[in-house]
């Protein structure tokens, strides 16, 4: 583990999986949280999701799902668990990739939004 980051995949993925098993994506796509990585020292809070056969091509029709993610879905988990962000990095990808370390065979997307009065605004890298 990364000294000073702590990383959350009980409580609070499994207070997040039943919504997003049960909330629907803008793209209609799959997504499936399989790792949150909360950076105390900044507030960073990382989710990262799975969709399988995702393609580089997909990105225009996934890009709604970031902030669908982060409004109803992450936001009101961190708030069930007693919890706050700064800031909030999305990453769908299509297969696992260790946090950290890079597979040039992965697709993965991400997308940064700053929290601001219960609403997710989005940041550019």
């Amino acid at each position: 583990m990364i000294p000073g980051i702590r990383h959350i995949v009980t409580a609070l993925i499994a207070m997040a999986a039943p919504a997003l098993a049960e909330t629907g994506m803008p793209s209609g796509y799959t997504h499936a949280l399989f790792e949150a990585i909360h950076e105390e020292e900044t507030g960073l809070w990382r989710f990262r999701y799975l969709s399988a056969g995702l393609t580089l091509e997909d990105y225009a029709s996934v890009a709604d799902d970031f902030l669908h993610l982060c409004e109803a879905d992450i936001l009101p988990a961190l708030a069930q668990a007693g919890e706050t962000a700064n800031q909030i990095v999305i990453s769908i990808a299509d297969r696992e990739v260790p946090f950290g370390t890079t597979d040039p065979q992965a697709v993965q997307f991400f997308e940064a939004f700053r929290v601001e009065n219960d609403s997710c605004i989005w940041e550019e890298f």
